[in-house]
């Protein structure tokens, strides 16, 4: 039997063919699915498996985006305190994060990027300690990350347990006295396979712990092929007068995601605000 999306292929050749021959022009870009800049599934997969559709049209070839699912936060403390705890899956669904995919084993990779400046009320310290790293959560076949592993990260080296914890916290303390801001950008990639030596997991890293990272990408990857973004910031004055322009015991925070296809976005802020979209319709 021919498959649904091979009858639909053949029958756009055809249109087109026709429309050629009566001086009419056919749209390709509305008839045939339009490549992202992910990672394909091997071709017998993409004809197989479509992404969803809603009320207005929305065709993708279906590649391998990176979800999550929120298990704490974002929470918001009165100084500079946050908790943001989430997992991540892969999916097949435009990133929009329905239903973890069933695959082989792969891997999560994360680009983290801090900036803070802050300081005790009383000038007795200061800080500003922006960190950049990236870090490697190992995918299991059900398509969730693995609490878990062994994996042989180099030819010399014999497979090693990772107990890095299979969800990935944004954290930072609260700091009673004090006055500041912080920001945290994340952009989360997919990825097959890493290369022998890429990751470490024998040299322990601070904001890391167990997990396997890295201090840069590893070769050959593109940077603008990540499939979800997030971004979190917070500024607050525990001081008994004004500070950076900020009133006396005063706090802000915002935090968004983002999927690579543009199909999901969402936003907290303090105050208890929330907007979820989905497919340019907000959900709750």
């Amino acid at each position: 039997m021919l498959d649904p999306y091979e009858s639909r292929r053949r029958l756009t050749i055809t249109v087109m063919l026709l429309a050629s021959m009566v001086g009419l022009t056919c749209d390709p870009a509305v008839s045939t699915p339009t490549p992202t800049r992910r990672q394909f599934l091997d071709p017998a997969r993409r004809a197989a498996a479509r992404a969803p559709t809603s009320a207005a049209r929305h065709d993708w070839a279906v590649a391998i985006s990176v979800g999550y699912r929120t298990e704490e936060g974002p929470n918001w403390d009165s100084c500079g305190g946050f908790v943001w705890k989430v997992q991540f899956f892969i999916t097949d669904q435009a990133g929009t994060g329905l239903a973890p995919l069933h695959h082989s084993a792969s891997w999560v990779l994360q680009h983290f990027v801090r900036t803070e400046t802050w300081a005790l009320c009383d000038g007795s310290l200061a800080s500003q300690d922006p960190d950049e790293y990236w870090e490697a959560w190992r995918v299991g076949e059900d398509g969730w990350t693995l609490e878990d592993y062994s994996y042989v990260f180099d030819s010399g080296v014999g497979a090693l347990p990772a107990q890095g914890g299979k969800q990935d916290v944004f954290r930072w303390p609260n700091v009673p006295g004090s006055y500041g801001k912080w920001a945290i950008d994340s952009h989360v990639y997919w990825l097959e396979t890493v290369p022998d030596a890429y990751l470490s997991i024998t040299m322990p890293r601070r904001g890391v712990g167990d997990l396997a990272w890295a201090a840069g990408p590893p070769p050959n990857l593109a940077l603008n092929s990540w499939t979800l973004e997030r971004h979190v910031t917070s500024a607050w004055n525990c001081c008994k007068d004004e500070r950076d322009g900020r009133a006396p015991n005063t706090w802000t925070g915002e935090a968004t995601a983002k999927n690579g296809a543009g199909t999901y976005e969402e936003e907290w802020k303090t105050g208890g605000h929330h907007r979820k979209r989905v497919l340019g319709q907000d959900v709750p």
